[in-house]
């Protein structure tokens, strides 16, 4: 069992233990009431170059894209892609790719290509690719921590005063109403806008704890969503334990 596994369980069988929390990103809305997230100015750099690559060979840059695995499970591997995303589309993409833990060399030619395409090149088919390919992880991780929170909301869950609602005591919140899902974390994620205030509970919200997933009819809210690896093996673990312990609950052996 690695130390980041052994962590996880210490956290969730031992919630009164400290940990340390790191900084709410800052938000602004937009005039269209969206949630904008405040970042640096990525793809405005001009400390890297555009380089030019062959079409018949993946970019080393790339490499890690081309196996279908992440974590010992197989991905779905999304169809070609060939439309050329948004530039806000590519500053998600670089944080979803740090999200999913890609390299540094991944997260550097994220922003060489980003402040290309900024300065009106395309990208090319290996990068479009690479695009779609750290999107799809991306979603997938997402989902799975998705569905290990209404794990965790069916074994532990409470009813709330309008939905299902788990209360971590030092990290987590998880909440759900018909077909929303929220989770929350002490210390980062997302501060709750005007209109996530009327559909969480008055005390998640007291909590200040920000928001780290929404989704909404199953679209994942790209704004709001802060699920980075960690969260991912940490709700694993926490949905394997609650399930656990609901099956010894009710007289089953797991």
């Amino acid at each position: 069992m690695t130390e980041q596994e052994v962590e996880a369980i210490a956290i969730a069988l031992h919630p009164d233990q400290p940990i340390n929390p790191l900084p709410i990103e800052r938000v602004k809305e937009t005039k269209q009431s969206e949630l904008e997230v405040e970042q640096p100015a990525l793809f405005t750099l001009n400390s890297f170059e555009a380089v030019p690559s062959s079409p018949d060979r993946v970019d080393p840059a790339w490499a890690e894209w081309t196996t279908p695995e992440m974590n010992g499970t197989v991905l779905t591997v999304p169809p070609p892609a060939t439309e050329q995303p948004s530039l806000q589309a590519l500053r998600d993409w670089y944080r979803q790719a740090k999200d999913i833990e890609r390299s540094e060399r991944h997260l550097r030619k994220i922003e060489q290509v980003g402040t290309a395409f900024a300065e009106g090149r395309s990208l090319n088919h290996q990068d479009i690719q690479a695009f779609a390919r750290d999107q799809a992880v991306w979603k997938q991780q997402v989902q799975g921590v998705a569905d290990d929170a209404r794990t965790i909301l069916e074994a532990v869950g409470r009813l709330s005063e309008n939905g299902m609602l788990f209360e971590g005591k030092k990290h987590y919140t998880v909440f759900a109403q018909d077909d929303r899902l929220y989770i929350l974390a002490a210390g980062h994620g997302i501060l709750p806008t005007g209109d996530d205030r009327v559909i969480l509970p008055d005390r998640v919200i007291q909590s200040r704890r920000g928001i780290i997933l929404k989704l909404h009819e199953g679209e994942i809210s790209t704004t709001a969503t802060r699920i980075t690896a960690t969260d991912a093996k940490r709700f694993e673990q926490f949905a394997n334990l609650a399930q656990s312990k609901q099956l010894q609950m009710v007289g089953y052996d797991r």
